[in-house]
């Protein structure tokens, strides 16, 4: 930072620091507030310095106005980069997986870069003290990084540093014993530590005899670098009697120090005239004259001031040549005139990078005062901001690190949207739209940022949805489900949302829905988004202008939402049960993503079909589906190494290992899921990982069904540590849709090892979650278990419940083979045991049905058990009819040569 600039006063509170940097308070965390211009970051600067002078590690200014602090991961790179990157092992090669990924999987990955983080950390304290200081916290509260930095960070740094936080928010603790109050309006932040950790201090004005101080030094450094003053330096020497225009300056300004600043600043070039000319204005009016003094003195430096604060992201000579052009041709160097602004107080500038930036309240109160007086129509600013675009392109085409690039983007965004609206809106729809389907939510987050930060200056409607309706998915993505919902609902209330934005909405409603188990309404809702994106094809494809949308929509991108709503109706009707539906679904994505030639889509959908015929009973179709998924993703992942498409293997891997499972070919299964296991070890995808888990455990299930007397038990017990570890991971991470799967299985083995009441509180869980959830699979199958244990008690009465309530899933259309076929299967042995032989005829006919016409592979493996139930009937008689009856049962529904086999073996008994 600006070793140049004046500090004056704040005595006490550099006192406050240095007791807590040498540990001698009981603090270790330093919350400064203030309004804007109150002199936080001058009182930052000088706290760096007596760090330095101390021999403390320090990080310099960590300074949230910049773009690329305000995520997660930016964050964690800029403190380690100040204190040193060879402290932090491995941090930057973790943050780098933070930067792509599913949400889920960067919230693990983030979780572990801190990890490493605060390993660095340690090992450096361990040496030395390490001072943190951070600035421009309200930004931070702004973009959402503040509750995660406070959370999730700043407490595991107790021991490790000490730490200033300075902002215009309020600070307070969390029993609401302390608060340092901030500048008006500004969201209020809670530092979540104990009181006597955490020193709260709320920064005041000058005082009359700190102004003094300031002008006099103010005036001693200029008359040192001989810069011609207007005022003779020695009048503010004497403390006793400061002189009338010192006095003006305090008493109109307030003391605050921006305006101190600049009032001294016109005192200088002015001389004592013109500040008392000034004397009689109102403080607001004055404030007023001091700002437009940037306008009137014409310098180099005031004109480069006056475009910094149109800028203001950041600020350096290559800027300073786009944003003012005329300056080279009035014969001034940029790099110069760079090096003059270091002497304001309101100019932050950091001499290993060469760049400044205005101080938040200088360029608000010249945004406010002069912009808005001289350039009403904002034609001035958007030159400025179309010259500065150029600058972008070009920084960043030669900018080789990709988060500092994705900042260069997002700032870019926002002078493109400013300089031409019409042509920015569209620009930043698809940029946020194509980081978004590369899991790139940093940059997204990064992009929304700047966007709305300028639509609060051009107050667009559309740009404001378009806004909003970005804003959503980052919520779903995040799991902050509600503030979803209220985001995509105000979009489809707001009457200039377009036919794409309300498309987009729905879809983010169907997401949330699908998550609140509410199946059904996200059906609707997809189904709607479907409907709207399918005309817009149809309009893009006949080229059909679409002057509402304002250039948003493109074919290619109409075409990716259409394949992923297709997939996501086609998966919410696989859970209910209504798998021919689901596989139509399936199939149609297919057929987008073959006329779009998109492998990543016909990857996706050729994997959910196999998964499908797998559930169909279809094997060998389906290995061959999920193989060739499996090859076009392994091929994607080599031509485009990254998170998500490493995500997509191991997920092709679990799906074939479930299909080779089914075929009985353990061991290959077994190796599929021991590949999808590490893959998201790898990534750190917890939900994968369960899944991965959970797929084992059954594996080893099958394993000891099959195995020898004296190995079953071994199997059992293995695939029950499978479980519950999947379990676990579900329970911890919230990841609650997988818990009626888990829970079923978890009964399965318990019934196996022969604890019937942990079994039967397994199943019982399940079906209350699965309840919860709508998950009509799981329903099923748990009625179907829960009834087999009835059986087993004795129970029948409890069995006939169960069987009704399964009964009612197929009358309203739900299609689970399975379930069906067991539960008749079931009540045909509760019929054979009463000796009522017809209505165990009737119930075998139903089960075979079942599994021919939903699952042939568990069809064929039933054939020969038809004749243990012919041979369990009591004589030869009761046989005959009951292979006439199923014959002629058969042949009424139609079934035809689908029953060739079993209706041989009906023969054997009839003839």
């Amino acid at each position: 930072m600006n070793d140049e600039q004046i500090f004056i006063g704040r005595t006490a509170e550099l006192a406050d620091f240095t007791s807590m940097l040498e540990g001698r308070a009981r603090y270790w965390v330093f919350a400064l507030a203030g309004s804007g211009g109150i002199g936080k970051t001058q009182l930052l600067n000088e706290m760096i310095a007596h760090s330095r002078a101390r021999g403390a590690l320090h990080s310099g200014l960590i300074d949230f106005y910049y773009t690329d602090l305000q995520t997660e991961t930016g964050l964690l790179s800029a403190i380690s980069s100040h204190l040193g990157s060879e402290h932090f092992p491995q941090l930057a090669q973790a943050l780098e997986q933070c930067g792509a990924g599913p949400a889920a999987l960067r919230e693990e990955m983030l979780d572990a870069a801190v990890e490493r983080f605060i390993s660095g950390l340690r090992g450096l304290a361990a040496e030395r003290t390490v001072a943190l200081f951070f600035d421009t916290f309200e930004k931070a509260v702004e973009a959402g990084v503040a509750r995660w930095f406070l959370e999730k960070v700043l407490p595991q740094m107790r021991g490790s540093a000490v730490v200033v936080l300075a902002g215009r928010n309020a600070f307070r603790l969390v029993d609401g014993s302390g608060e340092a109050v901030g500048a008006p309006g500004y969201t209020q932040a809670t530092i979540p530590l104990p009181l006597e950790e955490v020193y709260l201090l709320g920064l005041s004005p000058f005082s009359l005899s700190e102004t003094q101080d300031y002008v006099r030094e103010y005036l001693k450094k200029r008359g040192e670098e001989n810069v011609p003053l207007m005022v003779d330096p020695e009048r503010y020497a004497d403390l006793d009697k400061p002189p009338a225009e010192v006095e003006t300056i305090w008493e109109k300004s307030a003391g605050h120090p921006v305006i101190v600043a600049l009032a001294t600043d016109w005192l200088a070039e002015w001389g004592t005239g013109s500040i008392m000319d000034v004397a009689d204005l109102s403080p607001e009016e004055f404030k007023r004259e001091m700002v437009n003094k940037a306008r009137e003195l014409k310098t180099p430096e005031d004109e480069a001031i006056l475009r910094m604060a149109h800028v203001y992201h950041r600020f350096n000579a290559k800027i300073m040549d786009a944003a003012y052009p005329e300056l080279r041709e009035k014969g001034f160097d940029p790099e110069q005139v760079i090096q003059n602004l270091r002497r304001f107080s309101f100019v932050k500038y950091w001499p290993k990078t060469g760049e400044c930036l205005l101080h938040d309240e200088m360029q608000r109160l010249i945004e406010r005062y002069v912009w808005g007086d001289i350039d009403l129509t904002r034609d001035v600013r958007r030159e400025i901001s179309t010259n500065v675009v150029r600058y972008y392109d070009r920084a960043i085409a030669g900018e080789p690190d990709e988060r500092a690039k994705w900042a260069l983007e997002a700032e870019r965004v926002y002078h493109r949207l400013y300089s031409n609206l019409e042509q920015g809106r569209p620009e930043f729809w698809h940029t946020a739209d194509d980081a978004w389907s590369q899991y790139k939510l940093d940059f997204v987050k990064m992009l929304l940022s700047k966007a709305e930060e300028v639509n609060v200056k051009l107050k667009d409607p559309l740009l404001g949805v378009i806004c909003r309706v970005i804003r959503a998915w980052v919520s779903l993505e995040e799991w902050e489900l509600e503030r979803a919902r209220e985001l995509a609902q105000s979009v489809l209330d707001d009457p200039v949302c377009t036919q794409r934005i309300r498309a987009t909405a729905l879809a983010a409603l169907g997401v949330y829905a699908d998550r609140k188990g509410e199946s059904d309404l996200a059906v609707e809702r997809y189904r709607e988004a479907l409907g709207l994106y399918r005309d817009l094809e149809g309009r893009l494809v006949q080229g059909e202008a679409l002057p509402d949308e304002y250039g948003i929509p493109t074919l290619k991108g109409v075409r990716a939402e259409i394949a992923m709503l297709l997939n996501s109706i086609g998966i919410a009707r696989r859970r209910k049960g209504l798998f021919d539906e689901a596989i139509t679904y399936y199939s149609r994505a297919r057929e987008v993503a073959r006329e779009e030639g998109n492998l990543e889509w016909l990857a996706a959908a050729l994997n959910n079909i196999g998964n499908m015929e797998r559930l169909r009973g279809n094997l060998p179709l389906a290995r061959n589906l999920c193989e060739q998924a499996l090859r076009y993703r392994e091929r994607i992942h080599r031509e485009r190494p990254g998170v998500a498409y490493l995500r997509d293997v191991g997920l092709s891997h679990n799906t074939l290992g479930m299909v080779l499972r089914d075929m009985g070919e353990y061991d290959r299964a077994w190796e599929h899921f021991t590949q999808a296991e590490e893959i998201f070890k790898q990534l750190h995808d917890r939900n994968g990982l369960a899944r991965a888990s959970r797929n084992l455990g059954w594996v080893c299930y099958l394993k000891g069904k099959a195995a020898q007397e004296e190995e079953r038990r071994k199997w059992f017990e293995e695939a029950l540590g499978h479980y519950e570890r999947s379990r676990r991971l579900c329970e911890e991470f919230g990841i609650e849709p997988e818990l009626p799967n888990l829970l079923n299985k978890i009964g399965i083995i318990r019934r196996a090892l022969g604890d019937t009441e942990a079994a039967q509180r397994a199943f019982a869980q399940s079906l209350q979650l699965a309840r919860d959830h709508g998950d009509s699979l799981f329903i099923a199958n748990d009625l179907v278990r829960l009834a087999e244990m009835a059986y087993a008690n004795g129970d029948l009465e409890r069995v006939a419940e169960y069987a009704d309530e399964v009964r009612r899933f197929q009358e309203r259309g739900f299609r689970f083979g399975l379930a069906y076929a067991e539960i008749e299967e079931l009540l045909a042995r509760v019929a054979l045991d009463a000796g009522d032989y017809e209505e165990a005829f009737r119930h075998v006919g139903e089960n075979y049905a079942h599994l021919a016409h939903l699952n042939r592979w568990r069809f064929d493996r039933k054939i020969e058990a038809l004749r243990e139930f012919f041979e369990a009937l009591p004589d030869a008689e009761w046989r005959r009819r009951c292979a006439e009856q199923l014959i002629r049962v058969w042949e009424e529904q139609g079934l035809g040569e689908e029953y060739a086999d079993l209706t041989a073996i009906c023969e054997e008994y009839i003839m």
